[in-house]
């Protein structure tokens, strides 16, 4: 029976530990058959995959020109934005990290059973860091305004030609490469098309030869007409201007390609910027300068691309010279504005113009406040707060509100939250929001529902009411006398009140979700309600929120773990018992039957304290696994988050048994020198910590907040070996034995 007894503890106790403590040998799973499992991505298709889920960006860095920097580096970044790019910059490294040892250890495991064995808690937390990558990715999108430099896209549009349809002024001057219509009614019917030549001249039939150039269009008109009215009589002479000539214009300055340009005598500004590729970003669009023989003629773009006006034709002429200045100065604007962007200003502009510019406010503009932000004389980043109470008072400050330089302004958003509204769920045939009507009552919103469906448990609904920061209210509510027009329970709505009306199944059935979530409380299940249900119900998490030490309470875990111990208490009772009358009946020695009967009253104070094991029925969970998060609920489940502890206990055989601050990077031995160190009594090799999510960890652990370091007590028995050895077995036997009961019945409730 001895021999049995010890087989089945190597079986089932030491050798699996024995199995999982050595090192995996590469050979042997290389010779295992089963089914590869699919490679992992490698680091360089991790970031492409990333890159891809954050979308594409609003403008790429390295497109960005000097003033656009300024603005989207210097007055951008906010600290939440800092905080976040660290925080990317190091899931992105943990991400990779996991990646890594993935795909290292997927090498070894061949068979997919081991690989479920071993790899599936390290994809677990790779596709966690992998989401919560993606998460920061998209708030960084959210905070990320890219302004762009307003106007320079419009010559990203190639044109051949700007055609010109206006018609010809009096006063223009001919020159070589004109073209002319001349056609003559009356005695003599004809039609010529001539060119102006490099002389200078037209030549015609029955008149010849005539000099133009230099003529106005109306002089052309007045001399052609008056040389065929000398040769025939009764004729009407028309004088009209096909193709125009073309002259060599120099674009220069800030353009893309500065040159000389051939274009069209009559055109607008627009002309020669095409055909130069268009002003750079370091151009000014305001103060272009025509330079010609008759002065200089300053152009704004503006009046084309903000007001929809047209610009002024000229007249080139050869050597004419196009040029851009440098920018001037800019303001830029954000916000709930139309068009938000970084706009050239003038000297003196107001914030009104720059308003207008921007298209005008989006219809989710604040009403109260406008933030300006600018550099003060002494060099430093300052806010300045534009408020006001009405549109009159707006458009006084707008009005008022000199611009400077490099100004940033900012036009507050109402927040995205909705007013004025109920909510309907559960069994009602439509579940919803509604408007919160005068004088509403919860009757009055089941009606607006079109009433509850079959099945409703007509004794208890929940109406959960906003009150403020110390979480909801729920109101519980009489269906039954509702319906019978009790004034008492047709309570009054308020705005965010939110009634849930329950089904039968859903009857006082209810989880407790006690600690940091923003709603703490006992919440209504019914079949098949999964805790990620109940947290979101909940509102999530607080900041202050300690997820690793969880405490999960199951109901139907805790009574198989009280019936287990229990049973494993009686069975040990009866067999110490008769322990104790085979000592005392053998005929050991007297020194012998002492010890033997100590140790039997300490296996006995043993068994009081498994008796007095704690938080019976809970059940190790990690709550930042969405597998882990889909467990269904059953009524009495309890939930508690902790705050986050910033302390760890040192317990049992040490001189100081106390509570110690945490400090990054301290080992187990570090915080037992700091508590006094062990005792003589203590039993250094059994030393343990206990995770606040009351997993056990022994050897060289990391520590963490909320931790427990557990240094249990050295027991010494003055006993002969083969009478410890056959009790031990006996005692192992029994304890192995209801562990492997009550993981079973774990197992089965789970």
């Amino acid at each position: 029976m001895l021999k049995e007894k010890i087989i089945l503890i190597f079986i089932f106790i030491i050798l699996p530990f024995t199995c999982l403590s050595q090192e995996i040998d590469k050979s042997i799973f290389q010779q295992l058959q089963g089914r590869k499992r699919t490679a992992l991505p490698s680091k360089t298709e991790l970031a492409d995959s990333l890159k891809k889920e954050k979308g594409p960006s609003v403008a790429e860095a390295e497109s960005l020109s000097t003033i656009e920097k300024m603005f989207n580096e210097k007055y951008m970044i906010t600290p939440r934005r800092m905080n976040l790019e660290m925080l990317k910059d190091s899931l992105t490294e943990q991400v990779k990290a996991k990646s890594l040892k993935i795909e290292l250890r997927s090498q070894y495991l061949v068979d997919e059973k081991l690989q479920d064995k071993y790899l599936i808690p390290a994809d677990t937390t790779y596709f966690h860091l992998s989401e919560k990558l993606l998460k920061v990715n998209k708030q960084l999108d959210s905070l990320s305004v890219t302004l762009k430099q307003f106007g320079y896209d419009m010559f990203q549009t190639s044109l051949q030609e700007i055609p010109i349809f206006a018609p010809v002024a009096d006063n223009y001057i001919l020159g070589p490469g004109d073209e002319i219509y001349i056609d003559i009614t009356g005695e003599l019917n004809n039609s010529w098309i001539v060119n102006i030549n490099r002389e200078g001249s037209i030549v015609l039939p029955y008149i010849g030869s005539i000099k133009l150039w230099g003529k106005t269009y109306r002089e052309s008109r007045k001399i052609i007409g008056e040389k065929f009215k000398k040769e025939f009589s009764n004729i009407e002479v028309s004088v009209s201007l096909g193709y125009l000539k073309s002259v060599g214009v120099f674009v220069i300055g800030e353009v893309n390609k500065p040159g000389v340009y051939n274009i069209t005598v009559l055109s607008n500004p627009l002309a020669p910027l095409f055909e130069a590729n268009g002003l750079k970003k370091s151009g000014s669009l305001r103060k272009l300068k025509y330079i010609s023989n008759n002065g200089t003629k300053i152009i704004d773009l503006y009046k084309l691309l903000v007001e929809g006006k047209p610009l002024p034709s000229l007249q080139f002429s050869s050597g004419d010279i196009l040029f851009i200045p440098p920018i001037g100065r800019v303001a830029g604007i954000c916000g709930a504005v139309n068009r938000p962007g970084i706009y050239e200003i003038k000297n003196a502009e107001q914030l009104s113009k720059l308003i207008e510019m921007a298209g005008g406010f989006l219809p989710t503009a604040g009403k109260k406040r406008i933030k300006l932000e600018r550099i003060s004389p002494e060099g430093k980043k300052i806010i300045e707060d534009l408020k006001f109470e009405n549109q009159n008072d707006l458009e006084r400050i707008s009005k008022t509100t000199e611009l400077k330089n490099g100004d940033l302004v900012t036009v507050i958003e109402i927040p995205p939250y909705q007013h004025n509204y109920v909510e309907i769920t559960g069994n009602v045939k439509n579940e919803g929001t509604y408007e919160l009507k005068k004088e509403m009552t919860v009757l009055d919103l089941i009606e607006e529902a079109g009433g509850a469906k079959k099945g409703t448990f007509s004794k208890n609904a929940e109406l959960i009411r906003f009150v403020g920061a110390g979480g909801p209210e729920i109101i519980k509510i009489n269906l039954e006398k509702l319906m019978k027009d009790s004034l008492e329970t047709n309570i009054k709505l308020k705005e965010y009140d939110k009634l849930k009306v329950l089904t039968k199944e859903e009857k006082e059935r209810y989880v407790h979700l006690d600690g940091e979530f923003t709603y703490p409380g006992s919440y209504p299940i019914k079949d098949g309600t999964t805790l990620k249900e109940v947290i979101d119900r909940a509102g999530g998490f607080t900041e202050n929120a300690y997820l690793e030490g969880a405490i999960f309470i199951k109901e139907s875990v805790k009574k198989s773990q009280n019936k287990a111990l229990d049973d494993l208490t009686r069975e040990t009772r009866l067999n110490l018992l008769a322990e104790q009358r085979s000592i005392m009946g053998s005929y050991n020695t007297e020194s012998d039957k002492v010890a033997q009967m100590q140790y039997l009253q300490i296996q006995q104070a043993q068994l009081s304290t498994i008796k007095k094991i704690q938080d019976p029925g809970r059940i190790i969970i990690n709550l930042l696994d969405s597998v882990q998060l889909n467990i269904p609920l059953e009524d009495g489940d309890r939930i508690e988050v902790p705050r986050l502890a910033k302390t760890v206990q040192i317990i049992g055989e040490v001189y100081n048994a106390t509570g110690i601050v945490y400090g990054e990077g301290l080992s187990v031995k570090d915080y037992l020198e700091i508590a006094g160190g062990p005792k003589p009594t203590a039993d250094q090799k059994q030393i343990y910590v206990q995770r606040a999510s009351g997993k056990i960890e022994k050897g060289s652990v990391k520590i963490k907040p909320g931790d427990k370091i557990v240094v249990p007590e050295k027991v010494k028995i003055q006993k002969s070996f083969w009478a410890i050895l056959g009790n031990t077995v006996d005692i192992l036997y029994k304890v192995a034995l209801a562990v492997l009961a009550v993981s079973a019945v774990t197992s089965t409730s789970n």
